[in-house]
């Protein structure tokens, strides 16, 4: 008998409930309910799924059980995707994208008038898409994709507690998120991981465990199920093997090229997409595939903390600002980008300072003798696969392009051209360095010597750093006297009341000895000495310099600390060679200074006499 409506005094049939099959009001007073048979057991999702040779679907996908079909979308005849296609002049689609045959079209979505692509385009007002992007007009916009509110791009951001987006990265205030893609448990990134059992991706990169797997992207892999594919042979349209694994008649079928079919295209003229490269492009043609920083020259990396979206060049960020762009390629340390990790790992989590011993470089190609970076091939081929020890007579550097004398690589080109074309000996007098940054000069000054700027030394000359900057620590390396005066120098930019390389002498003192100390400081009853000792004095007497403590004690018989620099090359505590700049050295030297002098004005030092060793044998 069929159920009446609860509702009041209602007497209608009842086909609305909250759970299959269970009907409680008619569709007058139905309010949130649904149709008994469109609502799965849960109450929460409609039915897909029953068991084969039922007729209708009882259970949604995450109640179903795992002998159970989907009843309501056709599958095509390999019983894993739905069908799109079928022969031209057919309506019901029987193939998917994989199982089609070449004459084959899509009968599912309505075609542009090319046939080739799915319309997105119409004019303003209009509301069926009837073009696709290489088919549409100047005043064709895209009546598919809901835009922001600036008509430029798709929106992504609203306030937090709200579920529709409604403005992109650039239009969104301080107080938006981005509530149309999922985040991970972090909050910072998009998930792409979970367990290999699992359909649901939960966690991202940094957050997924040791036994997780890309689950996005698993069904995108390689055939060496190692990297994504791109290539595969020309005609095709599913991308089958890497850049690795790919035969050699395999084209990139994946990322568009320029027409020279070697570049992805990035230029053209104002308002156009993209479709030349840097060395196609003509000379009214701009990068319009990138945004530029405001200043409108270089790519923008920087912004405030907190940010996620780049807006300023180097050139032009405030000192507050970082780079926010690279914040998750960091090593360890938050200082370099990472490209060392244990065997066995993809990612580079430690730069070259931080790795340890057992780690590995994953990320810069190296030569089969694993000692360098590969440049050489034979003539014809693309990638590296020699150094210029291995290589053999017929190879050739194919990374570097050459100067059309082939004999060096070239560096100049007219001015405003960013490609070097000429090497210093087949340059014409109008041509200048294009591919070395120049030294910006000091002060209000051009660089009166017109020299390439050193990465050393902030892309300055030697001579423009030294006057724009003559506290800095690397100027005091620059002085060409020995590394005592350096030393010298550097300290007495810092420090007051030092006394340098002077015989110590005192009112009981036997003249006859006259020592002498490199830098020296008498702070109550302590003697601050530090001593630059090159090569770590290897060479002196061990007897001698004992008898040199002596002298010096009998000379002030009160306290001493003695630090002892040295300049040169040591061998830490593992056994390795080690020999860090002069300007690295003098901030260690200076933080050591800072600490005695705090030490002794706080009578900490108590021992009669204390020995310091920087950058010594076995120093970490």
């Amino acid at each position: 008998m069929p159920k009446i409506c609860e509702y009041l005094n209602c007497k209608q049939r009842a086909s609305y409930g909250m759970f299959y099959g269970i009907p409680l009001r008619c569709k007058t007073h139905k309010e949130t309910m649904k149709k008994q048979y469109s609502i799965c057991y849960c109450g929460k999702a409609q039915p897909s799924y029953n068991i084969l040779g039922e007729i209708r679907a009882k259970f949604c996908a995450s109640c179903k059980t795992d002998n159970m079909i989907d009843m309501i979308h056709q599958k095509c005849v390999c019983g894993k995707s739905q069908p799109s296609f079928n022969n031209f002049g057919e309506t019901k689609a029987l193939y998917c994208a994989s199982c089609k045959t070449e004459t084959m079209i899509d009968v599912r979505h309505s075609m542009c008038y090319c046939g080739k692509s799915i319309p997105c385009f119409n004019v303003i007002g209009e509301t069926k898409a009837t073009h696709c992007l290489l088919c549409k007009t100047e005043s064709m916009v895209n009546v598919m994709s809901k835009k922001c509110q600036c008509g430029k791009a798709q929106p992504t951001f609203n306030e937090p507690h709200l579920t529709s987006p409604i403005c992109c990265s650039e239009c969104r205030t301080d107080t938006m998120i981005n509530v149309k893609d999922k985040k991970c448990k972090c909050g910072i990134s998009q998930p792409t991981y979970n367990e290999p059992t699992e359909s649901l991706p939960i966690c991202c990169i940094l957050c997924k465990t040791n036994t997780m797997i890309n689950i996005r992207d698993k069904d995108r892999k390689c055939v060496c199920g190692k990297s994504r594919p791109s290539f595969n042979h020309p005609g095709e349209t599913k991308p089958t093997h890497c850049s690795l694994c790919k035969l050699p008649d395999m084209v990139d079928i994946v990322n568009k090229k320029c027409f020279c079919g070697k570049s992805s295209p990035s230029f053209n003229e104002i308002g156009g997409k993209p479709i030349f490269c840097a060395s196609c492009k003509t000379e009214t043609m701009v990068n319009v595939r990138d945004k530029k920083c405001h200043c409108g020259k270089a790519l923008p990396s920087f912004n405030l903390a907190g940010e996620t979206t780049a807006k300023y060049c180097q050139s032009c960020k405030t000192d507050d600002m970082i780079n926010v762009r690279d914040t998750h390629r960091k090593c360890v340390c938050g200082k370099a980008r990472p490209s060392f990790c244990n065997l066995g790992e993809t990612i580079a989590t430690h730069c070259t300072c931080c790795k340890t011993d057992t780690m590995a470089d994953i990320v810069h190609k190296r030569c089969f003798c694993n000692k360098s970076i590969p440049v050489f091939n034979e003539p014809g081929e693309s990638k590296p696969t020699h150094c210029s020890v291995c290589k053999t007579d017929t190879m050739i550097n194919i990374v570097n392009h050459k100067c059309k004398c082939d004999k060096a690589i070239p560096s100049f080109n007219e001015p405003g051209e960013t490609r070097a074309i000429c090497c210093v000996n087949c340059k014409t007098e109008t041509m200048v360095n294009v591919k070395d940054k120049m030294c910006p000069g000091y002060a209000e000054y051009d660089c009166p010597y017109q020299r390439v700027g050193n990465h050393k030394y902030k892309h300055y000359c030697t001579e423009c750093f030294r006057r724009e900057f003559p506290l800095d620590p690397l100027t005091f390396g620059l002085h060409r006297k020995n590394k005592e005066i350096t030393v010298r120098d550097y300290i007495n930019s810092i420090f007051d009341g030092f006394v340098h390389d002077r015989t110590l002498e005192t009112s009981h003192c036997d003249c006859t000895i006259r020592r002498r100390i490199d830098h020296r400081k008498l702070i109550g009853n302590t003697l601050l000495a530090i001593e630059t000792d090159e090569n770590q004095h290897k060479s002196y007497d061990t007897m001698d310099e004992e008898t040199r403590y002596d002298d010096l004690f009998m000379a002030h018989s009160g306290k001493w600390i003695y630090i002892r620099f040295n300049p040169d090359k040591y061998i830490d505590k593992s056994g390795k060679s080690k020999n860090p700049n002069i300007a690295t050295r003098l901030e260690v030297l200076k933080t050591e200074i800072e600490k005695q002098i705090k030490r002794i004005e706080t009578n900490q030092n108590e021992d009669l006499v204390e020995r310091i060793y920087l950058y010594f044998d076995r120093y970490d």
